[in-house]
């Protein structure tokens, strides 16, 4: 089985890299993905901020190309959204639909309907001017695993 990983709006597809490590022993094959503007050097493309539609417009294309089905389709915090608009296009492609700790969102929902107002105070002040980007506090990569048993 494929299985597509989603993380959240702070995290890139290192974060599924222990799953992923386990998953791949199992026989499956991953695809952990970074979602665009997410990237640990920055968007590649200032002008143009990601938004959840490009979110779902990358995923979608990684299950597209993918020869593989059945697909299971996992995401983490924001990555629920995603998921869930990948979900309502590309439905006949999924085998499973798992949220972790993310979003679930109903037809008209949207981050800041879903969260709480310790996420939500961060969104408003952390705009920019533009309201076309939001700072988000630093990201950090997990520490590396000991390879010592």
């Amino acid at each position: 089985m494929k299985f597509v990983m989603v993380p959240g709006g702070r995290q890139g597809g290192w974060a599924f890299d222990p799953v992923a490590a386990e998953l791949h022993r199992n026989g499956h094959h991953v695809e952990a993905v970074t979602l665009s503007g997410l990237e640990p050097d920055g968007p590649a493309d200032a002008d143009r901020p990601p938004n959840p539609d490009t979110h779902i417009d990358q995923v979608t294309e990684i299950i597209d190309h993918s020869d593989a089905t059945p697909a299971a389709l996992c995401g983490h915090s924001y990555g629920g959204m995603v998921i869930a608009g990948v979900a309502d296009r590309l439905s006949h492609r999924l085998h499973h639909l798992v949220f972790i700790d993310a979003y679930v969102p109903h037809h008209g929902d949207s981050c800041r309907s879903l969260t709480s107002n310790t996420f939500r105070e961060p969104f408003i002040t952390g705009a920019r001017p533009d309201g076309r980007w939001v700072t988000a506090p630093p990201r950090t990569r997990p520490p590396a695993p000991d390879p010592t048993p």
